[in-house]
């Protein structure tokens, strides 16, 4: 017998579904994002729509691999370096090298 729960995409750790798990990650993606663009002068929409969409398959990655324990922060916290790392990969990947200075 399987675990209706488990189908319904709950973290068996969290106790919070994949969709509430992302959710919870929106704003830090979509803030990341536009970061990220303003950054490094890539304002277009379509851009932004991108590094969002990495942003949320670096959460999807993050929940497949179970590794997050609620005990020691929010997922949101937890997440928020994997996503940011993802869409700079994308970033390196499809648009060119970026530079490491903060200017």
């Amino acid at each position: 017998m399987r675990n209706n729960t488990a189908e319904k995409g709950t973290s068996e750790r969290g106790k919070m579904t994949r969709e509430e798990l992302i959710h919870s990650c929106e704003m830090i993606i979509r803030t990341q994002a536009k970061k990220l663009c303003r950054r490094y002068k890539l304002n277009n929409n379509d851009t932004i729509s991108d590094l969002e969409q990495e942003g949320r398959l670096a959460v999807l990655k993050l929940i497949k691999k179970n590794t997050y324990d609620p005990n020691k922060s929010p997922f949101r916290v937890y997440a928020q370096p994997f996503i940011h790392g993802a869409m700079r990969r994308y970033i390196e990947k499809n648009i060119g090298n970026l530079s490491l200075s903060k200017q």
